[in-house]
């Protein structure tokens, strides 16, 4: 079975070449999908679709955002947004800002992974 601890291997060892959010997260997309995981994008998780997460991973009831801009504060926020969902156990985050690693390891009582990926720009 595949855990959290793997997808974080698999999106730190793949090489991106981005300059957008968009372009990282289509680098994400292709690691996901060479390695045959079940996902799915910008899955809404409430009722209004305010709040919609970059990827989530049903297995794992892990949802992924992806950021290359923002602040700390908004980050955080979003992502305390994103503890509520009531099926949504495991929450990540892709950056590739230094700021963000000080996002809590826990939000609304759900651990949370920041992975970060410096550089990126091709």
């Amino acid at each position: 079975m595949i855990t959290v601890d793997d997808i974080v291997r698999m999106i730190e060892s793949h090489r991106y070449a981005f300059t957008t959010e968009a372009g990282l997260q289509a680098g994400i997309e292709a690691v996901l999908e060479g390695r045959g995981m079940d996902y799915e994008r910008e899955r809404r998780l409430d009722e209004e679709g305010r709040d919609r997460i970059d990827f989530y991973l049903p297995e794992l009831r892990l949802g992924i955002e992806v950021k290359v801009g923002g602040s700390f504060a908004a980050v955080t926020r979003q992502l305390l947004r994103y503890a509520s969902c009531e099926y949504v156990d495991v929450l990540m985050l892709v950056t590739s800002r230094s700021r963000h690693l000080a996002v809590p390891d826990r939000l609304g009582g759900k651990p949370v992974r920041v992975v970060f990926l410096a550089g990126g720009l091709a």
